[in-house]
């Protein structure tokens, strides 16, 4: 298994990582090939979606066979939120019977017995993340907009002037030095990816 940014592991299968949220050809097909700059693109592609997945606190698609280790209570809160199953949960070593708890697909594991008290006593593995060849369409919009959004203004960027013309960029969101920041707009439509517990 590798091992993410949000604290869990993943097993890859035979992809060299997690993919982007979406591919350069999504990308064509949203926008209608209106862009030219496939390395722009596919670099702006991967950073929005290591900030949307950064926001949400988990890798949100494709669906992955993970390992979380967590402290011990009686509920144990998964890294995603949206799970499609669980296949075991080890608390000190012993791997729990079925019986022994219960969990749902907002990613919350109950024990019917608390865990010991202790850090990292608990393993969990389940497999977690939307299913399907591509991500959710309402995800990919998203990406494809934010894309757009920073491959047609430039970092740092909000006023041009060629000969007697100028033209000024409404922004509706802020610009971070070295990445993508994500507006207002764009954290309420992702509510429903974020884990409860991201920052």
């Amino acid at each position: 298994m590798a091992a993410t940014p949000w604290g869990y592991d993943v097993e890859l299968r035979s992809m060299p990582g997690i993919p982007p949220l979406i591919s350069l050809g999504d990308f064509h097909n949203l926008t209608g090939g209106a862009f030219s700059q496939d390395d722009l693109i596919e670099a702006t592609i991967a950073g929005v979606s290591a900030r949307i997945r950064s926001f949400c606190g988990w890798h949100i698609w494709p669906d992955l066979e993970c390992r979380a280790t967590l402290d011990g209570s009686r509920f144990l809160p998964l890294p995603a939120s949206h799970v499609l199953s669980v296949s075991s949960v080890t608390v000190l070593g012993r791997e729990l019977d079925p019986c022994e708890y219960e969990w749902g697909r907002d990613g919350l594991v109950r024990l019917r017995v608390p865990a010991p008290d202790a850090w990292s006593s608990v393993e969990v593995r389940y497999v977690a993340g939307h299913e399907g060849v591509a991500c959710p369409e309402d995800l990919a919009a998203l990406v494809a907009h934010r894309v757009v959004h920073n491959v047609a203004m430039p970092f740092g960027v909000q006023q041009e002037t060629v000969g007697s013309v100028s033209k000024s960029y409404v922004t509706s969101m802020a610009i971070e030095a070295g990445g993508v920041n994500l507006s207002v707009r764009d954290r309420s439509a992702l509510a429903p990816y974020r884990i409860w517990e991201a920052t």
